[in-house]
Parts: C-alpha cells; structure tokens; sequence
C-alpha cells in the first residue's frame, strides 16, 4: 500500500501552497531575515491546518533552505541573500557549476546504459530502424542533398500544423520553422531577444542545459519556485517581475523535467496574460507535450495566447529518436525576425532528417507509434516509482507525473545528494543529483531518475540507491 508520506495530492498541495505563501512573505519583506516565524501551533491555528501539515510546510522551506529551525526556540527566516535565494539578485552561472555538470556529463557518457540519467526513451522502443523513416524513393532522391528551404520541408510543416490541434492550437504550416533540435530553437530566440546582462526567470529545479545558454550570452537567472502538481509559482514570479526588469521567462509547464509537473490550464491562461501584460517574452518548451499517460494532451500555453507573442518550441528527439536533431518552433508575430536569425546561423535545417519524420508522421504512424509508446512509458514510470517507494526512506516524496520519462524524488533534512552520488556511482549505479537543477543549492537533498529504460529486474539496483541513501540521512 503506497504510504502518504508520498505526496498524496490533497496533503501536497495544502502544505505546498502555504509554504508558497510564506515564502512570498519572506520575500516582499513582511518577515526579516533572522525574525522568528509564528510557531507550528500558531500557524496551525491562524491557518485552520493541522500541526503536521504546518510542520511539513515549514519544513519544505527549510529544505530548500529559505527558513531555519533552533531546537527549543522555534523556525526562523535564514540570511538567504548570498546562497539560496535568487529574487533579491539575479545570478550568473558560475564555472564551478559548470565543473560539477561536465564531470557527470563524464560519467554518464562514459557507460554504455545509464538507465537513471538520460531523459530518453530506450532506442528499441523507438522506431529509428523502422522502415517507414525513409521510404525507397526518398534513398534515391536527390533533392535530399540540395538546400531546403530556409523555413524547413513544408510538408513537415504541415504535418506538424494538422497535430497542433492537439495542444489547442490551430495554425497554419507558415507559422512553424523547423530547427536542428529542441535546443536550437530555444538558443535561437535567446540569441534574437536578449543582450548580455539581461535577466531570465526560470522555474525551480530547471533543466540543466538551459544554463549553458544562459550563460554563453551573458544573462543573469532568477529561479522561480516550482510546485510538482501546479508548476512554476505565478504568484511569486508577479512579485519578481514587479521588482526587476525581467526580459524572458522560460518554462517547461507540461510534463515538466525534472519534475514530471504539467501546469493546469488556469495558470497557463494566468502566466500568458501575466506576461503580456508587462511584454515580457514567454518562451515554451512542450519538448514532452506527447508524451502523456492521459487520454487527452495537454494545452500548451500558447494555446491562450491572444496577442500571438507567446513563443512555443519542441522536439521529436523523445519521441522519434535522439540522433535525429530535428525540432521547430511557432515564433508567432516574431516569425519574420527569428527565420533570418535562423538564416544567419545555420542556413537550414539538413532534408534527410526532415523525410525521415515526414515519412513516419504521414499516414498515421505517428499516432500509432506514440498510443504504443505513452503505453509503455506510464507503465515503466509506475514500476519506477513503486519501487522507489517501497525501497526509500518513507520520509522521500516522489512525485507522480501524468507524461514525460523523469521522476523527482526529494528527502527532507540535511543529506547532501552529491555524496550519495558519489557511493551509488562506485556502486555502478548512476542518477542525477538535484544540485544540477538550481544554482542555489536548493535542491541539493533532491534526485531524479528517468523511467525510460526501466525493467523490473532493475529493482536491484533502487533498492542499492534506497540502501545508500538511508546511510547518509538524519530523519
């Protein structure tokens, strides 16, 4: 029987709001730093909330190192401006984030299955030999070697523009440009809208790479914090953006990595507005919008977009296959500008690739392929996830995502994950710490898996991290 330490849905979201809600306090100055905080009872009593959820709130924000607790004395608001939180100044990304970051890079590289690391699919569920990636005419046209157009193979594009209904979009093949990649399109835009020393918000944990972009054209991050059942918080990303000249916010809001998280529609309405508003620019990943254990896809968020600047990106590198690099964006009223940024920086996007996806997406193989494959993903994750929680410490909340291959476990206390690491990684096991998903250090007591190679006989090796873990914590 799963235990309720394990974010039952209810339970989260009250501790998680109110925690939320203290910290925007904290925040926009109602607490100080180094004043002391009303006490579980008195929480408990002004809240209407019992004495355990007001502890498990205040304790997800000593987690994440914002609030500290003093035996006999109670919880109080920690100095947080030199190392956990980003609203009060934006950061660069520091090379000693980078040295922790290539040295995994390293280690994962280096084995030949890192089933708990790669946020992929397992190739032999991937249809990359298939047949119908290349048809015999295709092998032996020409045009494949020729320049394509600037804007990528129009019949993708259309291919692409018929499934966008899906998302709750309807455009036209003119407004996609097809890219070398999910990440090509994202460093497009960058590069386009921003100039160094701007600053960019951030949900918290964030995909790593993005940092790698940031950094290479000089802007500054603030981590928004993000909840695993409603994504980025909208009410302390309003209060950030009234204080500082944020330029771009970039977000993952369905089937997040590496939270698993998918916005609900009310706040994806809410952020768009939010941003149209103060024009600042909305950049969305939905590079695992396909991949959902639902019966319907998710919206994306520039399905609410009513003045056409919200700008999406995605990928088919988690559905198709890796190797493939081939991914596209809708820029919307920015389309004009963005294709001669594309223009400038890699002419095109090569055309095998392009018939490659062409091929598999007409006639109905796509659909096919991704019923079979979220089949499986939601069964692998569901095994993943029962055998953490059987084998975890039961003080571990492991989220419980609707899509996508990444499961986000969090321990509560002081462990520091990167030593864990260390251990399992002797050990032959390999996972990715949670320090990779913020420069402040909030995560460091956090971990995710990818469920995209999973097996039941691999339940050896979650019991072994299970092991690892518990000698390393003070419950």
């Amino acid at each position: 029987m799963e235990r309720s330490a394990h974010y039952e849905k209810k339970k989260e979201t009250l501790y998680g709001e109110i925690a939320a809600k203290i910290e925007l306090q904290i925040l926009s100055g109602s607490y100080q730093k180094g004043e002391r905080l009303p006490s579980l009872r008195q929480l408990s009593r002004r809240l209407g909330i019992s004495i355990n959820t007001a502890r498990e709130a205040y304790g997800s924000l000593e987690n994440r190192r914002i609030i500290e607790g003093r035996p006999q004395s109670g919880y109080y608001v920690r100095d947080y401006s030199d190392n956990c939180c980003s609203l009060e100044k934006p950061r660069m990304v520091q090379d000693d984030f980078l040295t922790q970051y290539n040295s995994m890079m390293n280690d994962f590289l280096d084995q030949k299955q890192n089933p708990f690391c790669s946020a992929v699919f397992e190739l032999d569920a991937l249809p990359w030999s298939n047949k119908l990636f290349l048809s015999r005419e295709d092998q032996l046209n020409m045009n494949l070697f020729e320049y394509p157009e600037l804007s990528g193979l129009y019949e993708l594009r259309v291919e692409i523009a018929r499934r966008s209904i899906d998302s709750g979009l309807s455009i036209s093949p003119e407004e996609v440009i097809i890219t070398e990649g999910g990440m090509a399109a994202i460093s497009l835009i960058i590069k386009h809208f921003t100039i160094p020393g701007d600053t960019v918000a951030l949900e918290s944990p964030f995909y790593y790479n993005f940092l790698f972009l940031l950094r290479e054209f000089g802007l500054r991050v603030i981590e928004i914090p993000a909840g695993p059942d409603t994504g980025m918080n909208l009410d302390i990303l309003e209060f950030v953006i009234s204080r500082h000249p944020v330029k771009a916010v970039i977000t993952v809001p369905t089937n997040n990595n590496p939270t698993g998280s998918t916005m609900p529609d009310e706040n994806k309405r809410k952020l768009v507005q939010m941003l149209e508003e103060k024009n600042i620019l909305l950049l969305e990943d939905d590079i695992y919008g396909d991949v959902s254990f639902e019966d319907k896809r998710p919206k994306v968020c520039k399905a609410f977009d009513s003045t056409d600047s919200t700008i999406l990106c995605s990928s088919f590198s988690k559905s198709l296959a890796p190797g493939l690099r081939l991914g596209w964006m809708v820029p919307g009223k920015h389309y004009e500008k963005v294709l001669a940024v594309k223009t400038m920086t890699n002419v095109a996007t090569g055309l095998p690739s392009q018939y490659m996806a062409l091929n598999f997406l007409r006639g109905g193989h796509y659909d096919r392929h991704m019923r079979q494959l979220n089949r499986m993903a939601a069964e692998r994750m569901h095994n993943l996830r029962e055998a953490v929680i059987n084998n975890f410490p039961p003080e571990a909340e492991v989220t419980n995502p609707g899509g996508g291959f990444v499961l986000w476990i969090n321990l509560p206390g002081s462990g520091d994950m990167n030593q864990v690491y260390k251990q399992a990684r002797a050990a032959g096991v390999l996972f990715t710490p949670g320090s990779l998903f913020s420069l402040e250090g909030r995560w460091n007591s956090a971990l995710r898996l990818s469920a995209g190679y999973y097996k039941p006989d691999m339940e050896d090796d979650i019991m072994l991290l299970g092991r690892i873990i518990t000698g390393n914590w003070e419950f």
